[in-house]
């Protein structure tokens, strides 16, 4: 039985509507953590910071707790052309490197979830070269901190895309940063 709802973001700036617009309400308790005002809705947010450094050092004292549901929820850049950004979705598999892992379909998520991969990066992609040759061995997304996140606690990732990882796409992420965090708190608030 799941007693509690545990939700990473990276940035204050992709969780920024869900903490501070929602009609769920959130007490700050520290710069990373703040917790649900409302005794029903038993929810933690924690922001974990941006990149491969930041999250595995946040995660060096984070303990995962078995009656709990752990969620990612953030941005990404798209490299599917058949794909469209500002769109919510969950894909089917994250990589980094070498390792896989697969994302389980649950009832929550599954009207969102897609047969698509997500490649986690160390650095931001806006290369159209890199991008097609990402995409040409089956990647769909990329990101920078996905991967961890689940393989230390089993999350659930729901995503948006903010850029096609291009020329432009620096551009992009800035311009569509706000739409992508209140689509996603949005998506989040209906099913919590």
């Amino acid at each position: 039985m799941v007693n509690k709802i545990v939700v990473f973001f990276s940035s204050l700036k992709e969780a920024n509507s869900l903490l501070f617009q929602s009609k769920l309400k959130f007490d700050k308790e520290s710069n990373l953590k703040y917790v649900s005002k409302n005794s029903a809705s038993n929810i933690d947010v924690y922001i974990t910071g941006v990149g491969y450094k930041d999250t595995l050092d946040f995660f060096k004292n984070f303990e995962t707790q078995n009656d709990t549901i752990y969620f990612k929820i953030g941005v990404c850049g798209v490299i599917d052309p058949n794909e469209d950004i500002l769109k919510v979705f969950t894909p089917s598999s994250v990589s980094y490197d070498n390792e896989e892992i697969e994302i389980e379909k649950i009832e929550v998520l599954e009207k969102i979830y897609l047969q698509k991969k997500l490649l986690t990066l160390r650095e931001p992609l806006f290369d159209e070269q890199l991008s097609a040759n990402y995409r040409s061995i089956g990647y769909s997304f990329v990101d920078m901190e996905t991967f961890f996140v689940c393989k230390k606690t089993g999350a659930y990732p729901i995503l948006a895309a903010t850029d096609r990882c291009n020329d432009e796409g620096k551009k992009f992420f800035f311009k569509n940063l706000h739409k992508a965090s209140s689509l996603l708190k949005d998506f989040f608030e209906q099913e919590a």
